[in-house]
């Protein structure tokens, strides 16, 4: 028997994802992603989670940092071969400073069959994200 807990847990840790039909009930649960990188200075749009074809980057929650001593920014992009479209506000990092967001329901996501790339201010920024792929 498993407990409360752990059920929550499982609960929580799997999204439903949009079906191949019109009957609400279709479809197939997929879980969390992980993504983690540390992301040079000054960067446009260097490319974070590669594309996957027919489906949207759906982020749940980020985490930040100022990797340097000095202040930076990150904005997050969707981006196809050219350049990106900013589909987050941008995240000012204060010198060694840090940020952090979740939502379970998403926070942005990217254009479908688009990757998800970054854009960085003038110190490098530790990044680290969980994201689902959705229809």
């Amino acid at each position: 028997m498993t407990s409360p807990v752990q059920m929550i847990r499982r609960q929580s840790q799997a999204h439903k994802r949009k079906g191949l039909t019109t009957d609400a009930a279709d479809g197939a649960y997929t879980a969390e992603l992980f993504a983690k990188a540390n992301i040079a200075a000054s960067q446009t749009d260097s490319a974070f989670i590669a594309a996957v074809t027919g489906s949207k980057i759906r982020v749940l929650s980020y985490s930040v940092s100022c990797v340097t001593a000095g202040a930076s920014t990150i904005i997050f992009t969707s981006k196809p071969a050219g350049a990106g479209a900013a589909i987050s506000p941008t995240i000012s990092l204060a010198a060694n400073g840090n940020a952090a967001e979740a939502d379970n329901n998403g926070l942005f996501e990217t254009v479908v069959s688009e990757g998800l790339s970054i854009t960085t201010g003038g110190n490098i920024v530790g990044v680290r994200v969980t994201y689902i792929l959705v229809d």
